[in-house]
């Protein structure tokens, strides 16, 4: 899907079986959904505004192209806010946490409700929900990774590979 051919505050929403979408920006950022997942476009992607995506549910991976320091890619969730300037990462999103995995580069990522946040480096993740403030923390399924099953498919014969790595492994 080409993303500038979507309306401002536009939503793609995948369905809940072996489904799977994917937007190319023209700025080479590729931003891919799993099934029973949703996202909405806040605003034009193809500005040089920068960019600001609302994750409300399921799981999102992203390669984002590099970012102009001062407008930054945005990720908004029910619970967080990822601000990337160029990266790979992958959003497991929930009503109650976003859980964020850098694979490259360096993404923040704030809480909503208080401000908390923290720098995630390549190879570590982060986990914002209620509770203590998100930490950084080491993440062994980047390290060598071949594929990556979250299993949150629910139903049907396909488990979607979302490690970004190569063709996928479904």
């Amino acid at each position: 899907i080409s993303a500038p051919s979507y309306p401002q505050a536009a939503q793609l929403q995948t369905g809940p079986k072996s489904s799977f979408a994917a937007i190319k920006v023209t700025d080479g950022t590729r931003i891919e959904l799993s099934s029973a997942s949703a996202l909405e476009i806040v605003g034009d992607l193809s500005a040089e505004a920068g960019r600001t995506l609302r994750v409300t549910r399921g799981l999102a991976s992203a390669q984002v192209a590099k970012q102009p320091a001062a407008h930054p890619m945005l990720f908004r969730t029910p619970n967080a806010e990822a601000k990337v300037l160029g990266t790979q990462l992958l959003l497991d999103v929930t009503a109650e946490s976003t859980r964020l995995e850098v694979r490259e580069g360096r993404v923040r990522l704030t809480r909503m409700e208080d401000g908390a946040g923290v720098d995630v480096p390549a190879g570590s993740c982060a986990v914002a929900s209620k509770g203590p403030a998100p930490a950084a923390r080491f993440n062994r399924s980047t390290a060598a990774l071949q594929a990556l099953y979250s299993f949150r498919e629910g139903r049907g014969g396909v488990v979607h590979d979302l490690s970004g790595t190569g063709a996928p492994l479904d």
